[in-house]
């Protein structure tokens, strides 16, 4: 089952580099939302046979000679690997707005397809979006990263028969809305509960820059800088694709920086030894000036589909489908090795001054400050948030230092809790 849904994530992530019209995505989201359901109702028999069976009833005798727990657990990661797939539909349908995704992923949520109360409104109103409005409408549950509101109307995103008639848009660009069935109507509603506040909150934060409250209850507020968004995938693509083929791949970044890839089906036929994979790691982390005794961070791709909000989704990076599919599915999986001192040197090297590495790490709190330096007399840092995107979607640490830089020298900077931003991201993703 695991198998056939990774073939099955490769043809969709196909389908969607490929997406151009809105009928286009209009249907992709269709047949995502059948697979997706299709892999919940499943998620949720597994669960209640596996009750069943736990609780000693009379069953099929034959349900016993299979684990249960372990089917459930597989049908649920199935689900948020077709979510991963969502999530750059998301991304791609907000022309990939990080600062919109983010907000719109500030709240907790558990989506589950099958057996929701209200799911079949959701579809009602996705319908009716397209077909009376005119407009496409992503639905939140089909992804890992959308959790405020029910769905997302694109304003600009018209079905075909738009074209030419007399037609009305939404001055937004995007629409954010909560889906209600009101005296038999399936509706989009406006007004009172705590989610529609929560709606509210995040267009004051994307479109007026008012403060974002999470669930942690800190006000975060958006930095955007001018400069240029810049990775290093490029190199990533080359190890993962040596990884796919070999087994095993092991880079050099940059000093301080180092990444290794591993596809265990391919590792266990190498022949090579847990002993030799290690010197092989170890000598990379030599050639990048690793300092044994420096606190270093290390972050792993495998199983890591419900990122940090904000984090783009491994179905829109610049790889092959079939490499974006083995991450997803953890067919391959890469290691992000960073020494503290490649951040502390990126800072000194832009300007910054008093550059200080905050001890004890601890990198289990999202909002602890890593390093902090001062520059034009206002002090700026990294948290562990920001540093495991930087560290995923390997950022240049450079241009994230210029962009620091670049923002501390705005005459309007107040001090704040926040995300900042590259321009341009969509040269990256698309």
């Amino acid at each position: 089952m695991h198998q056939r849904n990774f073939e099955n994530i490769q043809v969709l992530i196909s389908r969607l580099r490929n997406l151009r019209s809105p009928s286009e995505y209009y249907e992709f989201q269709n047949d995502l939302v059948g697979f997706m359901y299709g892999a919940d109702e499943w998620r949720s028999q597994c669960a209640e046979i596996e009750l069943l069976v736990r609780g000693g009833i009379d069953c099929d005798p034959s349900w016993r000679a299979i684990d249960w727990r372990l089917e459930r657990m597989v049908a649920d990661r199935i689900c948020r690997q077709l979510r991963c797939v969502g999530d750059g539909l998301a991304w791609k349908a907000f022309s990939y707005e990080r600062h919109l995704i983010t907000a719109l992923g500030a709240n907790r949520s558990n989506p589950n397809l099958f057996g929701k109360e209200g799911f079949g409104c959701e579809l009602t109103v996705l319908k009716d979006t397209w077909e009376n409005e005119g407009h496409f409408a992503i639905l939140h549950d089909i992804t890992n990263c959308l959790s405020v509101g029910d769905l997302t109307t694109c304003s600009q995103m018209h079905a075909p028969w738009v074209k030419g008639a007399k037609h009305t848009c939404n001055p937004e660009r995007w629409v954010v809305a909560e889906v209600k069935e009101e005296h038999g109507q399936c509706k989009t509603v406006n007004r009172g509960g705590k989610q529609l506040d929560r709606m509210a909150m995040v267009v004051d934060a994307v479109v007026n820059g008012a403060p974002l409250v999470g669930e942690d209850g800190v006000q975060r507020k958006f930095f955007r800088s001018a400069e240029q968004f810049k990775t290093h995938l490029r190199q990533v693509a080359a190890v993962l694709e040596e990884a796919a083929i070999t087994g095993h791949s092991t880079r050099r970044i940059q000093r301080h920086w180092v990444l290794s890839a591993r596809a265990p089906a391919q590792a266990l036929k190498s022949g090579l030894s847990q002993k030799d994979l290690n010197a092989e790691a170890d000598s990379a982390l030599g050639q990048a000036g690793f300092t044994a005794g420096r606190p270093r961070f290390v972050i792993s791709s495998a199983d890591i589909l419900r990122l940090t909000p904000g984090c783009a989704p491994f179905s829109i990076y610049p790889f092959s489908p079939e490499i974006c599919a083995a991450l997803i599915c953890d067919y391959v999986a890469f290691l992000s090795v960073l020494e503290i001192t490649a951040l502390t040197e990126a800072m000194l090297a832009v300007g910054f001054k008093q550059v200080e590495e905050i001890t004890p790490i601890d990198l289990t709190q999202g909002g602890r400050p890593v390093v902090r330096g001062l520059a034009r007399g206002k002090v700026m840092s990294i948290d562990n948030s920001g540093l495991q995107q930087m560290m995923l979607e390997l950022v240049d640490l450079k241009r994230q230092g210029e962009a620091m830089i670049e923002y501390c020298s705005r005459p309007s900077t107040v001090p704040a809790v926040g995300m900042l931003t590259l321009k341009n991201e969509r040269a990256t993703w698309k």
